[in-house]
């Protein structure tokens, strides 16, 4: 890879690498899915990432990582994969892997690319050199589960987080109010029945609280739960 951004030294995930004096990041090893990060946070789904990237030696080409969460939540530009013979977009939800899109193409050893990845919520576009490889939407995952979404209204200076329950049990969650102090808290439960009860109605609960440093809620099928004021991150 081309000089990293100066945030620091990448994280390695897995494999060997290395980065130069010059501030290339290179692979030594010969594992598959070797992965390192670069440590810049970009905190928006609509952002490009330019980049130079080169395969020297081995039986794949490079990948390009975004959309980083964690290591079992990603997604990665894969370019030379299957012994340098296909393109391909791939998806990592939860440690499982999705393949969103692929081609036939392969890359030249030792020759520099100009790699740009262009990502607008679920669409991304890439390219290699000028061509375009890619104009793709990502799959959506079906995994079941407790989700959860944050963010602060400056206007109103809220903290509001949104948590939905996708399976077909009851669970619960505690959101973590660590280093945030509400003066109070409204607690909104937004409840549809199952399809198989022959309802169709929206129930809504609201509950108030004043000094609330955190909040033990029971999450049921297909219930949806909003927190102003008092809620963290589940």
């Amino acid at each position: 890879m081309d000089p990293l951004p100066k945030s620091g030294q990448p994280e390695y995930i897995k494999g060997q690498w290395n980065v130069n004096a010059e501030g290339i990041l290179s692979q030594t090893g010969n594992r598959e899915q070797c992965l390192a990060l670069c440590k810049s946070v970009i905190d928006n789904d609509h952002y490009t990432v330019k980049c130079r990237a080169r395969k020297d030696s081995g039986a794949e080409g490079f990948i390009i990582v975004f959309n980083y969460v964690d290591d079992k939540n990603y997604c990665w530009v894969n370019f030379g994969g299957w012994t340098n013979s296909q393109h391909a977009i791939e998806q990592i939800s939860n440690g499982g892997k999705l393949l969103a899109d692929s081609k036939r193409g392969r890359v030249e050893p030792g020759r520099w690319y100009d790699v740009t990845l262009q990502v607008a919520g679920d669409s991304v576009k890439a390219w290699l050199d000028n061509e375009l490889v890619f104009d793709t939407v990502l799959k959506h995952d079906d995994t079941k589960g407790v989700f959860s979404s944050a963010t602060i209204d400056d206007a109103s200076g809220e903290l509001i987080v949104k948590v939905a329950n996708t399976s077909d049990a009851a669970t619960t969650a505690r959101l973590n109010l660590k280093n945030f102090k509400p003066a109070s808290r409204e607690h909104a439960r937004y409840t549809h029945c199952h399809p198989s009860c022959g309802a169709t109605a929206l129930t809504r609960e609201w509950q108030h609280s004043a000094g609330c440093t955190s909040l033990l809620a029971e999450y049921r099928q297909d219930q949806v739960s909003s927190s102003k004021e008092g809620s963290g991150v589940v």
